[in-house]
């Protein structure tokens, strides 16, 4: 999961889904789809991110937030490097050229 602040999703036009589910340990989860463009160049992507509005204790750092699913957009970077999405599509997790696996998600992976 990679969370960042609001003012770092400029560009586009977030809609909460008003779907919540309770997350392990940190509270209920706030669901976010984006739209890119307008018209006939407009794109839509459900599920893209989610929020902790009120997050239990001690998470509350989290809340102002927002964890994004690599998988789920076009391209998402961390400085110049482009992050690939981790593999397996259950985990929202980022993996960029310096972190080295193997990683949850992956074939034979089940089981950790």
């Amino acid at each position: 999961m990679t969370l960042l602040q609001g003012h770092a999703t400029r560009g586009r036009t977030w809609r909460e889904h008003g779907v919540t589910r309770d997350r392990e340990w940190k509270g209920a989860a706030l669901y976010w789809s984006a739209r890119v463009g307008e018209g006939a160049g407009e794109r839509r992507a459900s599920d893209v991110a989610w929020s902790y509005p009120r997050p239990d204790p001690p998470f509350e750092a989290l809340a102002g937030h927002f964890a994004f699913v690599a998988g789920r957009v076009d391209a998402c970077y961390v400085g110049p490097d482009r992050v690939t999405p981790q593999p397996g599509g259950f985990y929202g997790g980022w993996v960029t050229p310096n972190v080295l696996g193997p990683f949850k998600g992956e074939p034979g992976t089940e089981a950790w």
